[in-house]
Parts: C-alpha cells; structure tokens; sequence
C-alpha cells in the first residue's frame, strides 16, 4: 500500500525529548559490552551508563574505539579504569573522562572484580543529547554482550530522516564486511568496505548513495566476510533541524540491529489515538532478507480483546512499511484511535521493527500528529527518524520511540 498521499499539515513547534527501547538488557554472562554508537564533539554529548547488579565492588574498563574520520589529540588515553561500588550505578560522561576524542567512537566495556581478574556480569547503556550542549534532543540504546558476523535493521529513511549505519569492529585486524541496503522497491544496493583495526565506521546511505537513497525507505544488512571476526551495527536517525547554532537535529532516536532473522515477533506496543493535545501513530517495518517473496501476517490484539488479522506480501529482499493508522482509515477501522500489541508471523524469517511519533494533532486530521517535512543539515555525525512522502511516511511530530523486537523464543 502507497504512502504517499500524506498529507501534510502546518509546522509543529520544537521537538521534544524522544525515548528509545532497543530491547532487553540481560546480565548473565554479560562481563563484556560493546556499543556500536557513541560521540563526542561541539554537536553531541554521550554518556556511558554501567549498572552493576552484584554485591561485589568492580573495576569497569571503557575502550573507545574511534571512528577514522574522529580527531584524537596526541597523546590522548582512550581507554579507561573507574570504580563501581556494589549495586551501584557509574555514569561516564565521555567528554569529561576521555576530552581528547573529538567525534565519533564506538565503545567496549568490561569488568572485574576489584583487585582480580575475575570476570563481572553488569548491564551497559548509552545516552546521547543534541544540539550544541542543548540537550534539546536525546536518544538512549542498550549494548550487547556479543558480536556477531551478521547483523539486520529493518528501518531506515532518507529525505526528512538522516540515516547513519554505525559498525564497531573490536577486532584487532581489519575486518571486511558487507552492507546492502534494501529498498521498499526490491532492489538492492550492496557494497564492500574494509573496517579499520579496533575501530567504528560510519555509513550514511543517502549521502553515499544519493540517486539511488536521497529520498528513500530501506533495510540494512551488515555481514563480516571474514570468519572469526564478528562486529556490531546500530543505526541512528535524526530530524527536524535546529535553526541556530550548528543547524543540526532536535530530535532523533537509534536501534541496534539483531543477529538472526527469525518468522515470529511480538510487540506489546502500538497506540494509534491520542486527545486534543496529543496524537499518536504508529508503524511496523518488516525486512525480508531472503531472495523470494514471503507473507507476514500481523495480528493486532486490541485492548477490547478483539483481534484484526492482516497479511502483507515482501517482495524478495524488500522492505515494507505497515502504518497502522492507514490500516484503521483504509482496511479496518477498529485500528483507529486503539490501542494494541502486534504479532507477526512470517512464512520465512524476516526482522521487524516498530516506530511511533506522537506529538500536536493536525488541523487537518487531528488523529494525526502534525509534522514538519524537514531535513537535517550540515555533515551531521549521526541521524534519526522520518521519512518522505515519495518514499512513504513524512517527517514526523515532536517525538519518537522506535524498537527493535526480540525474536521469539
């Protein structure tokens, strides 16, 4: 189903702070984390966050692994040594602890207990806050304990949105990957690029890519074509410019990618209404990475206990966008102004996401958040969410949340 008769309604007024869920945080065996994203310059603030759960004191090492085009001032330390008392929380604020980073770094964080070398579970996030010290805009993702040699995300869009695929190879050797983009019409774009030694590397579709991405919805795969050298992948969106200082976004949000595709996933969220101040929507992106067409059928199970099934037909190794409050106008109204969880089942494994924007309802429709058709500007280190009417869905409302599901069990 086409998108693109959106409508877009009057400019909204500045962004919100927007929250992020990028799946569940799970402790065991967990004495080692690796965050693919992170920043630190005049534009971005990271923080760093480290839980630990036990009742022993802790030795938390942070090791930055910076991005080629990151300036380092000589003689900088890039890895670094704090405390963590039992049950206790450690906030390390990157520009702070590490001031010789100027741009953008992937993470490794580990731990031991104190005055050992014995390996400690603790859970690691990370928080970023844009514009300019503003903290106008903010986006927050767990790490994960392990790389992998594949990784997919399903959502991603240029025009309003800018989309950043961020790569950490923790590795000590370069490791070849592979990327492709998979676009909402089948076709493919793929590359090659060879990942730095103990580095994050930085691809930006549709400023890589412009005929073919300038205005897109799309799909990431990234695969490591060396056996034994696993890395780890997220992707950040941005938009809605700032119109001072660097001109770059107010709002964004960021998603890790999963390992394995998988026919069955669940979402316990998914909110299409809203009241006089607020308006919410709702949308399902779905991946299908393998090379002939499958049906995903989504079950949306409403709050009233009734259910609406609907099946949607991937083309090979396209990407699909679901907006649910289309569905409520177009092909069932009981997904109108609801409140529901999703099911998706798959007759191949595929990935899905879901993104939902909320924000001042439209003159002209007020179940729907008004937006404003915008793209960020300037070279900006990383991006969030939107989307085009060619491509489909409009810049969106003053805020977001996206999630990447975990699979079944």
């Amino acid at each position: 189903m086409s998108l693109s008769s959106i409508r877009l309604a009057g400019l909204v007024s500045m962004l919100g702070v927007l929250l992020l869920a990028s799946g569940p945080a799970h402790a065991q065996d967990a004495s080692r984390w690796f965050l693919a994203e992170g920043a630190s310059n005049a534009v971005l603030d990271q923080e760093i966050l480290v839980a630990n759960p036990g009742t022993s004191a802790l030795s938390v090492t942070v090791r930055l692994l910076p991005d080629p085009s990151a300036v380092i001032a000589p003689g900088a330390v890039l890895t670094k040594t704090f405390p963590l008392g039992a049950a206790s929380r450690l906030t390390v604020r990157v520009a702070q602890e590490f001031p010789g980073l100027n741009g953008a770094a992937s993470a490794e964080v580990s731990a031991v207990v104190n005055n050992s070398t014995t390996p400690a579970d603790i859970v690691v996030e990370r928080s970023m806050y844009f514009p300019d010290g503003t903290r106008v805009g903010a986006h927050n993702a767990s790490g994960v304990t392990q790389a992998a040699p594949r990784w997919i995300l399903a959502e991603g869009a240029s025009g309003a949105f800018s989309t950043f695929i961020l790569v950490a190879n923790p590795n000590g050797t370069t490791t070849s990957v592979r990327v492709q983009y998979l676009k909402s019409t089948g076709d493919v774009i793929s590359f090659d690029a060879v990942l730095p030694a103990n580095s994050r590397t930085t691809f930006w579709p549709q400023n890589d890519y412009p005929t073919q991405l300038g205005s897109a919805e799309f799909s990431t795969v990234v695969e490591s074509l060396e056996a034994g050298k696993p890395i780890v992948a997220e992707r950040a969106m941005y938009f809605d410019p700032s119109p001072t200082g660097s001109g770059f976004a107010r709002s964004g949000h960021d998603a890790l990618g999963v390992p394995e595709a998988s026919e069955d996933w669940y979402f316990a969220e998914g909110f299409t209404g809203g009241n006089a101040q607020t308006a919410f929507e709702t949308f399902l992106l779905l991946a299908n990475t393998n090379a002939s067409a499958t049906t995903a059928t989504v079950t949306f199970q409403l709050d009233s206990g009734q259910t609406v099934t609907r099946p949607y037909t991937l083309a090979p190794n396209q990407r699909l966008t679901v907006w649910v409050d289309q569905e409520g106008r177009t092909a069932d109204a009981r997904l109108k102004a609801a409140s529901f969880g999703m099911t998706v089942s798959a007759t191949q494994p595929i990935v899905a996401e879901r993104a939902m924007y909320w924000g001042t309802p439209s003159a002209a429709d007020p179940t729907t958040p008004g937006r404003r058709c915008s793209r960020p500007s300037g070279p900006s280190p990383k991006v969030a969410r939107a989307k085009t009417p060619r491509a489909g869905r409009t810049a969106r409302s003053s805020c977001c949340r996206t999630q990447a599901t975990p699979r079944s069990p």
